[in-house]
C-alpha cells in the first residue's frame, strides 16, 4: 500500500479496467471518486491498518500480541472516511443511489474498499513468499476453493472454463505459475481476490498430490514467475499509441507523467 499513489478520477470500475495494469497496481483509487483529500485519507488509513495487522500477526506468532490494540480497523476506517466524505459533499446526486455501492459515504462501499484492499495486501505477500523456489518445489500447485459463503454465489466453475482452466478430478487446480490465475482475475493479478466480494480463495497443493492429480509431471520443476510478472507490468505501459497517451493525460491531468515511452504516476 505504501507504494501506491492516490489517484482521483471520474472513471467507474469498468473504465478503470482499460487502464494499463502497471498503472492500476500502482494507484490507490475508488471508482468515481475525485477528491484528493478523501483518497489520501483512504490510503493512509489502509496503510496503518495493514501495518497494524502485520504487527498483530507477528505478535501472535511470538506470543507477545496484545489483542484489541488496533489503531485502525474496519469500524474506525468506515467512520473516519465517511465523516470526511460527507464533509467534502460526496453524496450521490441521485437520491436512489444513497447507501448503495455507488455511494462513497455508505457503509457498504467503505466496507468493500477496506476488505478488498486488506485482502489484496495480505494475498500479495502470501503470493510473493510462495514464489520462492523451495516453496514451489514442495507446494507447486493450488486449488480455487470457496472460503466464504455467498447468498448468490457466482458460477466460478463456468468462469474457470472460460479462462482456459482444466478440471482435475473435478477440482479447479493448476500450477501456481499457470496463466489461468491472471486470466481468472478481474484485477489482472495472480493472487486473490479474483473479484469483488467473491468469497473465493486458494488452497495449496503439495507436490505429491499435484502429481497424483496430473497437474505436474514427476520430475518437473516449477520456476518462479515473479520476475516474469514484473516484466509484464512494465510492458503494459510501453508502446502505448499517442492517442491513448493523450487520453490518459486528459483523464488524469497533472497526476500522470507521460515522458516519451515512460508512463507513470507523479510521485510513484
Amino acid at each position: 500500500m505504501s507504494g501506491k499513489t492516490p489517484i482521483g478520477s471520474i472513471l467507474r470500475t469498468a473504465e478503470w479496467q482499460k487502464i494499463p495494469l502497471e498503472l492500476r497496481l500502482r494507484a490507490l483509487f475508488s471508482a468515481g471518486v475525485e477528491s484528493a483529500r478523501v483518497l489520501q485519507r483512504i490510503h493512509d488509513a489502509l496503510n496503518l491498518a495493514i501495518t497494524n495487522a502485520r504487527g498483530q500477526a507477528e505478535g501472535a506468532r511470538k506470543g507477545t500480541g496484545e489483542p484489541g490494540t488496533f489503531k485502525m480497523n474496519r469500524q474506525k476506517f468506515i467512520a473516519d472516511i465517511r465523516e470526511l466524505a460527507l464533509a467534502e459533499g460526496l453524496v450521490p446526486a441521485d437520491d436512489a443511489l444513497e447507501g448503495t455501492l455507488q455511494d462513497i459515504t455508505s457503509e457498504a462501499r467503505l466496507d468493500l474498499i477496506f476488505r478488498t484492499n486488506m485482502e489484496q495486501a495480505r494475498e500479495y505477500a502470501f503470493w510473493k513468499r510462495g514464489q520462492k523456489q523451495t516453496i514451489l518445489d514442495a507446494w507447486p500447485a493450488q486449488e480455487l476453493v470457496r472460503v466464504e459463503p455467498r447468498r448468490v454465489p457466482r458460477n466460478w466453475e463456468e468462469r474457470w472454463v472460460a479462462a482456459g482452466g482444466e478440471f482435475h478430478q473435478g477440482r479447479m487446480v493448476a500450477l501456481k505459475t499457470d496463466e489461468i490465475w491472471t486470466r481468472l482475475s478481474r484485477f489482472g493479478t495472480p493472487w486473490p481476490p479474483f473479484d469483488f466480494n467473491s468469497g473465493m480463495g486458494l488452497k495449496e497443493i503439495n507436490r505429491e498430490e499435484a502429481i497424483e492429480l496430473g497437474v505436474l509431471e514427476k520430475d518437473e520443476t516449477v520456476e518462479p514467475m515473479e520476475e516474469q510478472f514484473n516484466s509484464r507490468l512494465k510492458a503494459s505501459v510501453r508502446g502505448l499509441n499517442p492517442t491513448f497517451k493523450d487520453a490518459l493525460k486528459t483523464i488524469f491531468g497533472e497526476q500522470i507523467d507521460v515522458s516519451g515511452d515512460d508512463v507513470k504516476w507523479r510521485g510513484n
